[in-house]
């Protein structure tokens, strides 16, 4: 009887197991196996962030540097915990001594990406300054932050005009956009896997009370620099 029993419960055993890898088996053809946490800093520099800038009647060009003094898992305090995917950076500007900082939330599933715009957007309108900005990207030239080399407007994702959400208030000023990335397949030792779009906002900012207008520029040349996917298959504000 004894030896019956343990056969019946080896028997089980052993379809739990072919169970669970089975399942385990189902779930690699069907999601890529880096995790959320991962693929939400995929879109922060993670570096200095530096390149060339010529200002008029100068033969030479001048470097603009941006020092990395902090990276931080979680949402920025400035704004409402929105994703629990979110991660930031914090920048110094070396001439200026000014703190800058990128912010980014991601999103595996549409229905969220789109409740959580709302739920920014909202808040953003109640605390601060929203306005609709526009950055023209026309025959910008990029430059590569690991060789410090530029890299042409031909060779980055950047579209030619590139419509944010521009945002300022008391404690930050700075822009908003969404970037949404179609899903891939691939061929892995036999194993295919693939995932679904992906979704991003990201926030490019300064940390000091300052009016938005005189940092436009500079944010948009900080957005250029390190704009870097290249699967995307929309960039936008907020909110249409």
């Amino acid at each position: 009887m004894t030896s019956h029993k343990q056969y019946l419960l080896l028997f089980f055993a052993i379809i739990v197991v072919s169970i669970i890898i089975a399942v385990g088996l189902f779930e690699g053809l069907k999601t890529d196996p880096t995790p959320p946490t991962i693929r939400t800093g995929w879109y922060l520099p993670h570096n200095t962030i530096v390149w060339a800038i010529a200002e008029p009647g100068m033969n030479q060009s001048l470097t603009e540097r941006f020092v990395l003094s902090g990276e931080y898992d979680g949402p920025a305090q400035q704004f409402p915990p929105i994703s629990p995917y979110a991660r930031y950076e914090n920048y110094t500007r070396e001439k200026t001594g000014d703190r800058y900082m990128i912010a980014v939330w991601y999103f595996t599933k549409e229905s969220a990406f789109l409740s959580s715009k709302k739920k920014l957007n909202a808040y953003l309108t109640t605390s601060g300054t929203v306005t609709r900005v526009s950055l023209n990207y026309s025959g910008f030239v990029s430059t590569d932050q690991y060789n410090l080399t530029p890299i042409g407007p031909s060779a980055i994702p950047l579209p030619e005009h590139l419509v944010t959400t521009g945002y300022e208030s008391s404690n930050t000023s700075g822009l908003f956009y969404t970037i949404e990335i179609p899903g891939t397949r691939e061929q892995n030792g036999g194993v295919q896997t693939s995932t679904g779009n992906e979704y991003y906002i990201v926030y490019y900012g300064i940390e000091e009370p300052y009016a938005l207008s005189p940092q436009l520029d500079l944010i948009r040349d900080l957005i250029g620099h390190t704009f870097t996917f290249d699967r995307i298959h929309s960039a936008g504000p907020l909110l249409m």
